[in-house]
């Protein structure tokens, strides 16, 4: 082996110019091949794409497929999205007379990124959309909107891998709406990503930002809250309780088991002159989904004034589930009529009292004792002779005890 690497050496030096061009011309050889093999797997990999379904890698969610999203082509949106970043407020714009977004149009609160997680800042546009997004913690979140690669809108997570299942929801999640909590994305209810979902169409500007002094010009609302950490909604609905609390109460689905509460009354409600709004609201009957009765403390007089200090007074209210402890506006409109105080008789001694029943010697004997129905008890006997076996005295003698 040694002797032919040495003449293969020996020939090289004596032939140098015949060597190298050898050597370029196995360098190019080589190089084709290695491009014709990449040009190949390239080739390849574009056939798998159209064969097979492409994801794509979400913060909040580890993929999505193709066929799930949808996405409109691109128009002159109504809208303008813009979400304060820094007070978890999004203000929606629509187009003045000069077709510039300078008209509040509606406001959602919402839950951007926490630490770490932050929602990026900048201006961005609407791309595809998916009625249920799968993410990467293993939840699902409802009417989803991208705007920004990995970034959504989309409601308040549901767990679950497998299921898109309404039921489910994470409510303690759902009661930090307003507050920094997602991983990235901005969470909304139900209702208010479904507004988005549908009104903001692809290719819909969308500017995340920070002002720490205004949420935006018409404010932020104020959010719901799950009422699972109530004791005594608890003590009345039990598990019933955590089971409804599983559903976003804006959720406009018919199964929605906040949408079955019921309020039932009277159409006029007569209370007494002097009396509180109590006398009011106990004359209402509030059913869960179970039919179990709610609490008259759960309601609440929500539009309309009353006096129930005037007499004759006729007042058009509305009643309601207090939004601040069930939340779902369930009310009707009902008039309260103040009416005379009720003043009940005292009871007036008997003016005619019973006479003493007659002994059987013609005298007056004493009226004999009442039980607690206030009717007559007669003596064992009518006699006048006691029945006690043990007794031998004669019971005629009205100086002699009698046996007890």
């Amino acid at each position: 082996m040694k002797k032919i690497i040495g003449k293969i050496v020996k020939w090289i030096i004596g032939h140098k110019l015949i060597a190298a061009i050898i050597g370029v011309a196995i360098i190019v050889v080589a190089t084709s091949a290695i491009a014709f093999s990449v040009s190949a797997n390239n080739n390849k990999t574009v056939k798998n794409t159209e064969n097979k379904k492409t994801t794509s890698k979400l913060s909040d969610g580890p993929s999505i497929s193709e066929e799930e999203k949808v996405t409109d082509a691109p128009v002159d949106s109504p809208y303008l999205v813009k979400v304060n970043r820094a007070l978890n407020c999004i203000t929606v714009y629509s187009k003045d007379d000069k077709g510039e977004y300078t008209v509040p149009y509606i406001a959602f609160p919402c839950s951007t990124g926490r630490a770490g997680q932050e929602t990026p800042l900048g201006e961005f546009k609407i791309g595809w959309k998916a009625e249920w997004c799968y993410m990467v913690d293993g939840t699902w979140g409802q009417y989803t909107s991208n705007f920004n690669n990995d970034i959504l809108f989309h409601s308040v997570p549901y767990f679950g891998t497998v299921q898109k299942d309404k039921t489910n929801l994470e409510y303690e999640q759902y009661n930090l709406l307003g507050e920094f909590a997602s991983l990235g994305c901005v969470r909304l209810c139900v209702a208010d990503a479904k507004w988005i979902y549908e009104n903001c169409p692809t290719g819909t500007t969308v500017i995340v930002y920070d002002d720490y002094s205004s949420p935006g010009p018409l404010g932020k609302p104020g959010t719901l809250k799950l009422p699972y950490y109530d004791e005594v909604l608890y003590s009345v609905l039990g598990d019933n309780l955590y089971r409804y609390c599983g559903w976003d109460p804006t959720d406009p689905d018919y199964g929605n088991l906040w949408r079955a509460f019921t309020l039932n009354s009277a159409d006029v409600i007569n209370v007494p002159v002097g009396s509180d709004i109590s006398a009011v609201l106990n004359q209402i009957s509030a059913l869960s989904p179970d039919g179990v009765a709610i609490p008259s403390a759960y309601l609440t007089i929500t539009d309309g004034a009353y006096d129930l200090n005037v007499l004759g007074g006729q007042y058009q209210v509305t009643v309601a589930y207090n939004s601040s402890m069930i939340p779902v506006f369930v009310s009707k409109q009902i008039v309260i009529n103040v009416v005379e105080q009720q003043v009940q008789p005292t009871p007036q001694p008997s003016q005619n009292p019973q006479p003493a029943k007659p002994d059987n010697s013609g005298g007056n004997a004493s009226q004999p004792g009442a039980d607690t129905n206030g009717e007559a008890q007669e003596n064992e006997s009518n006699t006048g002779v006691s029945t006690d076996p043990n007794s031998s005295q004669n019971n005629n003698d009205p100086n002699t005890p009698q046996q007890p």
